[in-house]
């Protein structure tokens, strides 16, 4: 799996073990995109650009986790797709849902972890302490605050909405272990990001699975 082959789909039951929930995925901004025990969820959620926190019906999904590989000079999300129809017999189309979301928010300004960014164009980094969110220490570099506010939705399995207007890119640090308590993570992100969650109800854009007939 680790070896690079141009114009190679591949997914298949992992051959590893991963301490990580969603296993560790790669896209670099090269032409492959990789993943390592990866739940279908997370396969899905990759072809669709979208967080799998917003799949409406994630029990359609088969169980188990998948080694994936996808190499090809353009339209990789496309690709996956059709490896995921070939696959699994699934597709996926985009709909719109009413739902409880958490709303992202600035709280106070000058906060001591929130930094403007170093460049002028995307080129994000992402640390995760030892590499994973749950080592208690996340750093971004040189990211838009969409990032923080996709990990936090990753994290407590439910959509985040970014309304915090700031533009741009910044380097931001978290320490915090994210545990699923809204409380205790709301207090670390006013502490040291100067942002908040509020829970609100929102029409946004979700994604539902469909087996192909």
């Amino acid at each position: 799996l680790m070896q690079s082959v141009a114009n190679m789909v591949s997914i298949r039951p992992t051959q590893f073990a991963s301490k990580i929930d969603d296993g560790f995925l790669q896209n670099t901004g090269s032409p492959t995109l990789l993943g390592i025990a990866a739940p279908a969820s997370e396969l899905v959620a990759r072809a669709y650009g979208i967080n799998r926190v917003r799949i409406v019906n994630p029990e359609t999904l088969p169980p188990g986790k998948y080694d994936f590989v996808v190499n090809v000079p353009d339209r990789q999300k496309e690709a996956l797709q059709t490896a995921i129809k070939d696959k699994f017999g699934l597709t996926a189309i985009h709909v719109m849902r009413e739902t409880n979301v958490l709303v992202l928010a600035v709280a106070r300004t000058e906060a001591p972890g929130l930094h403007p960014g170093s460049r002028s164009i995307y080129q994000p980094e992402r640390f995760f302490g030892k590499g994973t969110p749950t080592d208690g220490h996340i750093l971004y570099h040189n990211h838009d605050l969409n990032g923080i506010a996709w990990l936090l939705e990753h994290h407590l399995g439910i959509p985040v909405i970014n309304e915090t207007g700031i533009k741009g890119f910044y380097n931001f640090q978290l320490d915090d272990d994210l545990t699923p308590d809204l409380q205790e993570v709301n207090q670390s992100l006013l502490d040291q990001l100067g942002l908040q969650l509020t829970p609100a109800t929102q029409m946004i854009d979700m994604l539902m699975v469909k087996r192909v007939k």
